[in-house]
């Protein structure tokens, strides 16, 4: 699956493409909306993955005009920076049918520890603190 990267900070770019290829995708990436907006009009892509901050202009511009010219590639806004969206980008993004507009930033792992990794967590500490233990209070008594 082809998806279209639109994001203007390098580093962040190739990690997002690093762990989109390691997931299985194929991903190309532009820097700017008129780019997007190029890339989109001459190859297809089955999503794109668009930062609202772009240096010549904004996301939702760009997903406005795809919206205007009926393509109804999936869109996916993440925020994960900290930055703050107002209700009214948040409405607008909703109503052009982005996916991952939210209204507080998320981040690329979210971690949620079941009760089966909560267990597994305290027995690893447990199994730490015997080790240490058997370290410096049993293995002494046993040297010469």
């Amino acid at each position: 699956m082809r998806l279209l990267l639109v994001e203007d900070n390098e580093e962040l770019s190739a990690l997002l493409v690093k762990c989109l290829e390691a997931s299985g995708f194929e991903a190309d990436t532009v820097a700017t909306a008129a780019d997007a907006l190029s890339v989109l009009g001459s190859t297809h892509y089955a999503a794109a993955i668009l930062d609202l901050g772009l240096p010549d202009g904004d996301g939702l511009a760009v997903l406005r005009t795809l919206r205007s010219d009926q393509n109804m590639i999936p869109v996916l806004i993440p925020l994960v920076v900290n930055s703050v969206i107002r209700s009214g980008e948040l409405a607008e993004a909703m109503e052009s049918r982005a996916y991952g507009a939210v209204k507080r930033p998320t981040s690329l792992v979210e971690y949620r520890a079941r009760g089966v990794d909560k267990a597994a967590g305290l027995a690893a500490v447990a199994l730490f603190s015997l080790a240490v233990y058997s370290f410096y209070f049993v293995l002494p008594a046993y040297l010469p």
